[in-house]
């Protein structure tokens, strides 16, 4: 980077801070990595010649590396109608809470006839270090899940998209390493990375995130004076 900026505040994954800034170990809950296997044999772009990299601090990559996610299978299907979305929605909803499903944490039925799913973190964690990422039995057992809560057969489908959703919840917040208001920084406050990570999973945790990263920001150009 050159020194003309002021501030940045990157809002992803703490794996693909660290992906960023000091090509860390290859890890499969990594976006970045992801792209990287998918953009293999492309040009990188050219450096300016003042270009100058930042390189991590131990203390910084020891509280990025605190956050752990766990996973989910979530599948997309479009149908004809939204009779059977229905049926498998008000099925699940009306379970007691006692009494969990075990392949299934939600089904939404959507407008046009199009149904979400997804898994519970337990069959993740029993599928996705298989062969192909467990995706092929994943989408076996959501399908005779949905068709079991419904109580028919599933009709015929125009569209399927299944997800390996491997960063769909954060595990162990930010805050549990000692990290203050929850937002991680670095270069005397003119990195700031922030997440849902920082707090929780949630709405309010984006909403927290987004709030301390604005403060923080805002203390760096008054300190800077």
């Amino acid at each position: 980077t050159t020194s003309t900026y002021d501030i940045v505040i990157l809002a992803m994954p703490p794996k693909d801070i660290i992906k960023f800034f000091n090509d860390d170990r290859r890890d499969s809950q990594s976006q970045a990595d992801l792209h990287r296997r998918t953009n293999r044999g492309k040009k990188k772009a050219r450096l300016s010649p003042d270009h100058r990299g930042v390189v991590l601090p131990p203390d910084v990559l020891r509280r990025l590396r605190g956050p752990s996610y766990v996973g989910r299978y979530s599948l997309a299907l479009w149908l004809h109608d939204n009779e059977f979305a229905d049926r498998a929605q008000e099925a699940l909803n009306t379970r007691s809470e006692n009494d969990p499903h075990p392949v299934l944490d939600m089904v939404s039925s959507q407008a046009g006839g199009v149904l979400v799913a997804q898994s519970t973190v337990k069959l993740w964690r029993q599928l996705t270090n298989s062969k192909g990422g467990g995706r092929h039995s994943a989408k076996s057992s959501i399908l005779e899940a949905l068709e079991s809560l419904a109580g028919r057969k599933m009709p015929r489908i125009k569209k399927a998209k299944l997800l390996n959703w491997r960063t769909s919840q954060v595990n162990v917040d930010a805050n549990a390493h000692g990290t203050g208001k929850g937002i991680v920084t670095a270069e005397d406050g003119r990195l700031i990375f922030t997440g849902d990570w920082c707090y929780e999973s949630s709405f309010e945790g984006c909403n927290l995130a987004a709030e301390a990263a604005a403060s923080a920001a805002i203390d760096t150009i008054v300190s800077s004076g």
